[in-house]
């Protein structure tokens, strides 16, 4: 996937997902969580990470809240979720190898960069920054900003629509099967990235990516 073969291939746009394609981060949720749960007491983590698997942090909240049957606000499970997550990220979390130097090389060949996360927009912010990658990207959008999420093709049409350019003129950088599925759907070329620690191990993943990659460099 050299930067020369996306314009050849009429590509004018790059989209990458954050956690498991930009940051090796996912562990962070399945900590956050862990923690969270073992913190009100409650014990069914396995079910609970089924079931928020693919939720924006809004709609987990909103589960957690119900599950477990607390007296508080999704406001507040958000916050004090993304409090905990800064700590990880602002310190422990790491770029996925290579990328920094792909997303440059993109930046370089004339690419419209972004970065679509169900992350909070604050946590993309600080490690964008932290990493000093920030400089690259054209808009930065987290689903909490726009009220829309990866399970709707209507994300992925705004994103377009944000960095002027057709849906049919954009990749989509992403390691979550519904989120690729929704790009799909709205038109986009999807990379199924397979380079982080935790990978999605489903065949249906592979059958609708354009392009598989397990690492950015080399």
């Amino acid at each position: 996937m050299e930067p020369k073969n996306l314009k050849d291939n009429d590509v004018k746009a790059v989209i990458f997902d954050m956690d498991g394609v930009i940051t090796d981060s996912m562990w962070v949720w399945e900590k956050i969580g862990s923690d969270y749960l073992d913190d009100n007491d409650f014990d069914f983590k396995g079910e609970w990470f089924d079931e928020i698997s693919g939720l924006g942090l809004y709609q987990a909240a909103d589960y957690t809240i119900e599950r477990l049957g607390l007296d508080v606000s999704s406001q507040d499970v958000v916050d004090d979720w993304v409090a905990r997550a800064l700590v990880e990220y602002n310190s422990k979390v790491e770029l996925i190898n290579g990328v920094k130097e792909y997303v440059c090389a993109l930046k370089q060949a004339g690419m419209k960069l972004a970065v679509l996360t169900a992350a909070h927009h604050d946590i993309a912010h600080a490690v964008l920054n932290r990493f000093d990658m920030m400089q690259y990207f054209d808009e930065v959008i987290s689903e909490c900003q726009v009220n829309l999420g990866k399970e709707t093709p209507k994300l992925f049409e705004l994103v377009a629509n944000i960095l002027d350019v057709k849906p049919t003129e954009c990749i989509m950088f992403e390691d979550s099967l519904y989120s690729a599925m929704s790009a799909k759907e709205a038109g986009m070329k999807v990379v199924r990235v397979c380079s982080g620690k935790k990978i999605e191990p489903r065949k249906e993943f592979d059958d609708i990516a354009d392009y598989i990659i397990s690492h950015y460099a080399g």
